[in-house]
């Protein structure tokens, strides 16, 4: 394993969403298929973090046991109580041999009646360097319902509590299912997330940089060989969708130290969207809980 090389993932995996009126798709047989993708991805990937979206305290009671023989380390992010109808839906798998994890706030704010869930902050101490790096992990309100306006007050939110910890020139990633495109204000202008290196460097406490928008587009180009087929784009498929059936609602963002100040860069070679033929396979079945394609970001240190 290289000490000098850290990856950080993120996966929605759909199996217990955190809307109250929403139904679990717990089974053995998807706990079963989910430990196969979770040992899969770490080994495949090296991964050092992998953060779970929409799971409940079944699941991350089940995950612990099933993934006991691997010894990986597991962190359990969420309160257990809310008195809202949606409620945090996170947890953190880690390789306990190279990162110490620490939870350290939650993000919760009330506007009107609503309570809106913005993230959850956690630290990742890397022992092999020394170094810290501060992860916000985000699942924002969703598009079904009229909720733009929601996400725009988590974005604003998140942005002033991050600014302390950018503004101090710490290592700072943001990863989520933000339910937002890249070019959506919420991400654009209320977390200030660009895609422009120039704007990170000479701007580094007004910008954070967000490698996502390449993933707008699919890796496959179109010509008369492979005219028939998929062209996947982004994390997320919609079928309903009256404008582009494919979105890239999750992302993994930077802080600009990341960027410009090193020692640590984010390697966008070895960053976006995982469409291993194996989770393709899940995720275009009609049985499967797999909706969404994990993520991963790549940091090198120099």
């Amino acid at each position: 394993m290289n000490s000098n090389k850290l990856r950080f993932c993120w996966w929605n995996i759909g199996l217990s969403p955190a809307a109250s009126r929403a139904s679990s798709r717990a089974s053995p047989e998807n706990y079963d298929m989910l430990v196969e993708y979770i040992v899969y991805l770490f080994d495949a990937h090296v991964l050092d973090f992998l953060c779970l979206c929409e799971v409940d305290d079944d699941d991350f009671n089940e995950l612990h046991n099933r993934l006991a023989e691997f010894k990986f380390g597991l962190c359990d992010l969420y309160p257990k109580t809310s008195t809202s109808r949606s409620r945090f839906d996170c947890i953190a798998i880690y390789n306990q041999e190279r990162f110490e994890v620490t939870p350290q706030r939650v993000l919760e704010e009330r506007v009107a009646n609503t309570n809106i869930k913005v993230a959850q902050l956690i630290c990742v101490n890397d022992l092999d360097n020394d170094s810290e790096f501060f992860i916000y992990l985000a699942h924002w309100p969703s598009r079904l319902y009229e909720s733009k306006d929601l996400r725009r007050k988590a974005a604003s939110f998140l942005w002033n509590d991050a600014k302390e910890l950018i503004n101090e020139s710490n290592n700072v990633i943001f990863m989520g299912d933000f339910n937002a495109n890249p070019f959506e204000d919420c991400l654009t202008d209320d977390l200030n997330a660009t895609r422009c290196h120039e704007m990170c460097r000479y701007y580094p406490t007004q910008f954070i940089y967000n490698p996502f928008w390449r993933s707008l587009t699919s890796e496959e180009q179109l010509s008369l060989d492979n005219a028939t087929q998929q062209f996947p784009s982004g994390t997320y498929y919609y079928k309903k969708d009256r404008k582009s059936k494919w979105n890239a609602f999750d992302q993994i963002l930077v802080s600009s130290s990341l960027v410009s100040d090193g020692p640590w860069y984010l390697n966008e070679y070895e960053t976006g969207v995982i469409y291993d033929e194996n989770i393709y396979e899940a995720f275009s079945s009609k049985d499967s809980h797999i909706d969404h394609f994990p993520i991963i970001c790549t940091i090198d240190k120099v």
